[in-house]
Formats: C-alpha cells, sequence, structure tokens
C-alpha cells in the first residue's frame, strides 16, 4: 500500500479520471417500454368528438324516446293484477323505469337531464 500524495494527485489530475468522472455526471435518456399504463395512452375519446349541436340533438332525441317508451301503456299491464303484493308492484315499477333510464347510450344525457332538471329547481325555489 503506497500513502504517496503525489501519487494520488497524479490520479485525479490524469484525464481517464476526470473523463470518467465527467460520464458518471452526464445525465443519459433512458428509454423505458411502452406500457399503457405508465406512458400517455389517450383512445380515442368519442365525447370530445362531437359537437355541440350533435349533444344537444342526441339529448332531445334521447329524452323524446324516454319520454315515448315511458307513455307506452302495455308496460305497465303487469301492474294492473290484483294479486300481486304491495312491494311486488313497487319492484315490477322499478323494473320497468330501469329499463327505460339505464340503457347504456343514455346514461350521459339522463346525468344531463337531470342536472338541468336540478338547476331549474334551485332557481325556483331560491326565487321564493
Amino acid at each position: 500500500m503506497v500513502l504517496s500524495t503525489y501519487s494520488e494527485l497524479q490520479k485525479i489530475e490524469s484525464n481517464e479520471y476526470k473523463k470518467d468522472i465527467n460520464e458518471k455526471k452526464e445525465m443519459k435518456e433512458t428509454k423505458l417500454p411502452k406500457n399503457k399504463n405508465f406512458d400517455n395512452y389517450n383512445p380515442s375519446n368519442p365525447f370530445l368528438d362531437k359537437s355541440v349541436r350533435s349533444i344537444i340533438d342526441e339529448f332531445v332525441l334521447t329524452w323524446h324516446r324516454i319520454i315515448m317508451e315511458l307513455l307506452e301503456f302495455e308496460r305497465y299491464e303487469k301492474l294492473k293484477d290484483e294479486d300481486l303484493e304491495f312491494w311486488e308492484k313497487l319492484y315490477i315499477f322499478l323494473r320497468i323505469m330501469s329499463d327505460i333510464f339505464w340503457k347504456s347510450d343514455r346514461i350521459f344525457y339522463i346525468g344531463m337531464g337531470f342536472c338541468i332538471l336540478s338547476f331549474f329547481v334551485f332557481f325556483i325555489l331560491a326565487t321564493q
């Protein structure tokens, strides 16, 4: 073991040592594998591709279809049965309503309609 400061100083001043230090200090770009969970994965969003006019048109058409389905009286024939108990009639009624309202293409427009309705109710109650 050599305890000479001169040899250590020569090692530090050598170009190879400085080059090695500079390579270690240098930031290198790392390439990560593509993963949908971690990368900026942007699938096409059907909501963002629609214009305001088409959203309004589909909103009106959706609520028109809902109202027309609510007015179909043959849906309610099961409720006229006198042998059914109250909770059975309630269950049938809720099932009919869920069949009308909870369709996959209507969920967004139903939510929009209830938000608009809640604004109207709020403004009516706030002005009293």
